[in-house]
């Protein structure tokens, strides 16, 4: 923690000798959000389907035939596996394998 202190402290001296850094208080956000937009873009290897996709056919076969975002939600904390990359990949991944 000290070391990152030190660097922090050191970039402040350098863009305030350059002039970028106005004001004489510094805040530090330390919020926490869900990880949860790479999720939205992940596809399944080996039926390429979204993860939303996943989910609802999930929703689908435990009875919930039109599912809510939040009926996707609590399936998706309620299972116990979570995803691996043997099982999902990045579209972005895949169209670059692709273009070899």
């Amino acid at each position: 923690m000290e070391t990152h202190r030190k660097v922090f402290v050191w970039v402040l001296g350098v863009i305030a000798d350059r002039g970028l850094l106005k004001g004489k208080t510094v805040g530090v956000d330390a919020t926490t959000l869900e990880a949860n937009a790479a999720m939205r873009s992940i596809i399944r290897r080996d039926s390429g389907a979204s993860y939303d996709e996943f989910l609802t056919d999930l929703a689908r076969q435990s009875g919930i035939e039109t599912p809510t975002r939040e009926d996707l939600a609590r399936i998706d904390r309620k299972r116990k596996k979570k995803t691996s990359n043997q099982e999902w990949m990045s579209p972005v991944i895949q169209m670059r394998g692709s273009q070899r």
